[in-house]
């Protein structure tokens, strides 16, 4: 085989793995909803970031305003009176929905726990 064709085949390996690795879907998403300016949302989103990142999984933290179009969908969906957390699966199948300030940091560390057994 003629060295270029092996370079060019061994770029295109690359790219295809790189691309795989790189377009990875999440194991799962944490999507909160928060009120901007809300001391208690800010407080609630950072320890759920904690959690995410202590759980050493591939899993999405999403921060949202709650008066986006996505936030307001979210509401009526999942029946918020303003705002709150919904955490899915990789399918995108909710397995934890909490509404409004009853958003629990240890709630959504015991379902990641469920959802994501070591």
């Amino acid at each position: 085989m003629k060295p270029r064709l092996v370079v060019a085949l061994v770029l295109v390996l690359v790219g295809v793995v790189g691309s795989a690795v790189y377009a990875r879907q999440p194991d799962a998403t944490v999507t909160y909803y928060f009120i901007p300016g809300c001391t208690t949302c800010a407080k609630t989103s950072a320890r759920i970031d904690k959690v995410v990142k202590a759980c050493g999984r591939n899993v999405k933290l999403r921060l949202v305003e709650n008066s986006s179009m996505e936030g307001r969908m979210a509401a009526r969906t999942h029946g918020f009176a303003s705002h709150g957390l919904v955490l899915e699966d990789a399918s995108g199948k909710p397995e934890l929905v909490e509404a409004d300030h009853r958003v629990f940091a240890e709630h959504v560390d015991a379902a990641l726990k469920r959802l994501l057994p070591n």
